[in-house]
C-alpha cells in the first residue's frame, strides 16, 4: 500500500464476478448453472466481502476500493466459451480503475451498474 497512498487518487479494483453476488445467487433463475462453480462462487464472494471491509477501514481516506464483474469472458477456467476476448474484460477494469468518481464499497458489472452485493 505504500506506492498506493503517494497517489492522489489510490485505487484498489478488485476483479470479481456476479456468481460472487448473494442477492443473485439467491434468485433461482439467476444463473442455472451456479451450482457448478460453487468453489468459484465463493472466492468471489469473499472478494466481495474484502471489497466492503477495505473500504470501510479506508472510508476516512482518498481511497476507492471497488469490485467489478467484466462479465463473462473467454478463458481456460470455461474452456473459451466466454462471449468476449480478455482484452475486452480488461477495458471494463482499467475504466473503473481510471475513471474521476469517489464512489467506494462497490460492485460493478460490465454495464457499469451497481451490482447488489
Amino acid at each position: 500500500m505504500g506506492l498506493l497512498k503517494r497517489s492522489n487518487a489510490p485505487t484498489i479494483i478488485n476483479v470479481s464476478s456476479t456468481l460472487g453476488s448473494l442477492t443473485l445467487q439467491g434468485n433461482p433463475g439467476h444463473n442455472p448453472n451456479w451450482d457448478k462453480l460453487t468453489v468459484y462462487s465463493c472466492s468471489k464472494t469473499a472478494l466481495n466481502a474484502f471489497t466492503v471491509m477495505l473500504s470501510n477501514e479506508l472510508k476516512n481516506t482518498n481511497f476507492r476500493i471497488n469490485s467489478v464483474s467484466p462479465g463473462y469472458t473467454a478463458t481456460d477456467l470455461n474452456q473459451f466459451k466466454g462471449v468476449q476476448h480478455p482484452d475486452e474484460a480488461a477495458k471494463i477494469i482499467v475504466k473503473f480503475a481510471v475513471v474521476d468518481d469517489d464512489r467506494t464499497g462497490n460492485f460493478f458489472n460490465e454495464k457499469e451498474e451497481e451490482v447488489p452485493w
